[in-house]
């Protein structure tokens, strides 16, 4: 049990940090560094798949379906601002991280800490 309340603080840890690096990006896009912010995106997606996988590795022990429908939205907004980063798109990068990935991240951090708090509790 112990070791489930010890991965479960690590991924709202992970989740809060990548909330850091969404903010960080949208400075990096609204300074006009669409480029040089694509390495922040993608530590961004990797740091997303790493709660994702410790996720799935205590499914067993919780109900996950509410952050599986919430990661399914997120990980389509990575797919929209992945575009407009292969498109080279500045505005619509910073559109889609605002109006789009910012409210799905919100809502699969909202779900995941809902999730995890009551083993968080215990």
């Amino acid at each position: 049990m112990e070791s489930l309340i010890t991965l479960s603080r690590d991924m709202v840890e992970l989740s809060n940090t990548i909330k850091e690096g969404l903010d960080h990006l949208d400075k990096r896009l609204a300074d006009g560094h669409l480029e040089d912010s694509y390495y922040l995106f993608q530590d961004i997606i990797q740091a997303f798949y790493s709660v994702t996988r410790a996720m799935e590795s205590i499914q067993s022990s919780i109900e996950i379906e509410t952050v599986v429908q919430a990661a399914d939205k997120l990980l389509n907004a990575f797919e929209k601002l992945s575009i407009s980063y292969e498109d080279q798109k500045l505005n619509q990068a910073r559109m889609d991280l605002q109006l789009i990935l910012s409210p799905a991240f919100s809502a699969w951090s909202n779900e995941l800490h809902k999730c995890l708090q009551p083993i968080m509790e215990s």
